[in-house]
């Protein structure tokens, strides 16, 4: 039987510190994980008007789907587009039902 060789922590601790700042941006908005978006900016990524994490939401839109009002506003004061030709956050979070983040949309 041939052994499958054990990928160490240290090695995916490289591979994800090498990873784009858009690319761990993406993967923290996807993943709730406000620190790892932070981190992301400060290294200079930008939420952008597109799709990511393979569905129709923007990274504005995933915020609001997990109810994570910390990071919408953190998004919002990093200049995250509010709508595209596709989509609208504004709906998305009246659809979730979340009345703090729509007035924080508004405001």
């Amino acid at each position: 039987m041939k052994e499958i060789p054990v990928v160490s922590s240290f090695l995916v601790f490289m591979l994800v510190a090498c990873a784009s700042p858009q690319k761990r941006f993406e993967k923290a908005v996807v993943g709730n994980d406000l620190s790892g978006v932070e981190s992301a900016l400060a290294d200079g990524a930008k939420p952008t008007p597109y799709m990511i994490g393979g569905k129709s939401l923007t990274a504005l839109e995933h915020a609001i789907k997990h109810k994570n009002r910390e990071m919408v506003a953190r998004l919002l004061k990093a200049d995250a587009p509010v709508s595209n030709t596709v989509s609208d956050a504004l709906t998305v979070a009246i659809y979730a039902g979340d009345l703090e983040i729509v007035k924080m949309l508004v405001a």
